[in-house]
């Protein structure tokens, strides 16, 4: 449904005798008296909020535990009250994100509000329901959220009409029901009604604006944060790949990066100087998205299930993103939080782990061959291929005395050990899978997070991975280890916790400071390609920066991504 529908529905539902018996008036300049970002006040525009001051109408439904709930029983507290589709794959999903992000600027101030989402689709309102909602979207999580419903239709539609609920089951498609947030006060009045606008570009400041109006209510000001924009809209739950990422080398790079809580795939052809949004279109991308390029310009896109798209998709494309092929559809589910689960070694060859399996393809995806069955099922899976040889797995493991992943050579995957420091023993590791420089040679890099804090080895192999040696010392590096590393040729680099880049050079066991000056914001990604090429990804007062250095980090040149 389009927004201004919306709009048109909420309002036009409440009669005019109402609208003068309220003293109802459309609120854009009357702030609150805590001062509002400058997000905040974008979103005020968009969203708008309508003073009401009238008593809330009380219900009784059943939370996603099947205990009944009531409205009046959150006495004492703000209500911020929301209604959801269980299976909505957009609208829903933002202002999930939006109440989460409210929690966080709102600070200790939260633990006086109860968030409450009441059912909103005649058609999917069971227990089962609103559990995969919470589940899906990190909800279980959030102290002060519950999701409430009932197995009649018509209880619900009578909460429905009291609060002006448009609900409409279309022909086809989602849906359709009136996006609101209703701020009810500790005494149990509606004081506040908004009708966001569900896009996003206002996820985070419409959290602000919630938030300005809760502690207005509360007769309190907000926490001061330096930043309040700051990790909002990054979303809950994307489900595969890492969140930033620099996939290619040298001038034919493609980047990954968070945009309000979806993922954004953007090309460059230029070296980084310019980049291009190249997003493929799923039916949402919120399960996430790993690129896989096989070529100057082309490239497999894994976007991970999610809503109504149950499975995970694959797209192709052999013009730099410039058109997708149609979605493919990949039976079963990825690994858990899988970081890297598809290689691809030509625009037509993929190898993909899927529902316990290993499926391969040389039809572009067209026609899938299941090669093996029990693959080993690991969280944050990654696959590499070696050349002329098979295919090799990583992932989270709980180590021994030594670490381990494992090598496909056609019949079975094998467990293969990993030499790892004496204190790693016996401790989680993500074990990423192998990149290889020919058929004998290749390296691994082992990760361990200890209080917080991420360690990096590597091992490495001559013998084609049938023993590995340990290569270097561990050292601490900064952010997602898929996306901190970067290979080129005989030569690993790494983000540092310290703000540098350290380098490892095969046959040797130490690692030295390749850059020690680093662009301005929190370093995400990195990229070294031939010659001094490099290419680091920061995050810097919510916006993504794309940093080139032809010079080894002498100077840096900052590409703003679109």
């Amino acid at each position: 449904m389009k927004k201004s529908q919306r709009k048109w529905i909420v309002f036009g539902l409440l009669p005019v005798a109402a609208f003068a018996g309220w003293g109802l008036s459309r609120v854009y300049q009357n702030a609150p008296s805590t001062q509002l970002t400058a997000a905040a006040t974008e979103a005020l525009a968009a969203d708008g909020m309508t003073y009401v001051n009238k008593p809330a109408p009380n219900f009784q439904l059943l939370n996603a535990q099947g205990q009944p709930v009531s409205l009046t029983q959150y006495r004492g507290k703000v209500v911020v009250l929301t209604f959801f589709d269980p299976v909505c794959w957009w609208d829903c999903p933002l202002e999930a994100q939006e109440l989460v992000d409210m929690n966080h600027v709102l600070g200790p101030l939260a633990s006086h509000v109860q968030i409450v989402a009441v059912d909103a689709n005649p058609e999917f309102h069971s227990l089962k329901d609103i559990q995969a909602f919470d589940t899906e979207h990190g909800l279980n999580s959030v102290p002060n959220f519950t999701y409430l419903t009932s197995p009649s239709v018509s209880t619900l539609s009578r909460v429905w009409h009291n609060y002006y609920e448009y609900v409409h089951v279309p022909k086809y498609g989602m849906v359709q029901h009136a996006d609101v947030f209703w701020l009810i006060s500790p005494k149990g009045r509606e004081v506040w009604l908004s009708n966001p606008e569900a896009q996003t570009k206002y996820i985070g400041g419409t959290a602000q604006l919630l938030a300005t109006y809760v502690a207005k209510i509360l007769h309190q000001p907000l926490p001061e944060v330096s930043n309040p924009s700051d990790n909002l809209g990054q979303g809950v739950w994307q489900s595969i790949g890492p969140s930033y990422a620099l996939v290619g080398n040298g001038p034919s790079t493609w980047s990954i990066s968070p945009y309000q809580g979806y993922r954004t795939v953007e090309r460059s052809l230029s070296g980084g100087t310019t980049w291009q949004v190249v997003t493929p279109e799923a039916m949402t991308q919120r399960g996430g998205i790993e690129v896989e390029p096989t070529g100057a310009n082309s490239a497999w896109a894994l976007v991970g299930a999610y809503g109504y798209q149950v499975d995970p998709v694959l797209r192709t494309t052999t013009n730099s993103g410039q058109t997708w092929s149609a979605p493919l559809v990949i039976p079963g589910p990825l690994p858990p939080r899988a970081l890297h689960p598809l290689v691809a070694s030509s625009p037509e060859t993929a190898w993909v782990v899927s529902d316990h399996e290993l499926l391969s393809t040389t039809t572009g995806g067209q026609k899938w061959t299941t090669l093996a069955h029990n693959v080993p099922w690991i969280p944050e899976a990654s696959l590499s291929q070696q050349p002329q040889q098979g295919l090799w797995l990583g992932g989270q493991i709980h180590s021994g005395s030594k670490a381990y992943l494992w090598s496909w050579t056609g019949k079975a995957f094998t467990q293969v050990p990993l030499p790892v420091p004496t204190s790693w023993a016996h401790q989680s590791l993500l074990v990423m899978a192998p990149t290889w420089q020919s058929a004998s040679q290749g390296e691994v890099a082992v990760i361990w997070t200890h209080h917080g804090q991420e360690w990096l080895i590597w091992d490495s192999t001559r013998n084609g991975g049938k023993t590995w040696q340990r290569a270097t010392v561990p050292l601490q590096i900064q952010g997602n280890p898929y996306a901190a590393v970067s290979v080129n040729g005989d030569v690993g680099y790494a983000l540092t916790a310290s703000g540098h880049i350290n380098a490892w050079t095969w046959g040797q066991n130490t690692w030295h400071e390749e850059i020690m000056h680093l662009p301005a914001g929190t370093p995400v990604a990195l990229d070294v390609a031939n010659n001094g090429h490099v290419m680091v990804m920061t995050r810097q007062d919510q916006m993504t920066i794309l940093w080139e250095s032809q010079n080894n980090g002498t100077t840096w040149t900052p590409h703003h991504l679109p």
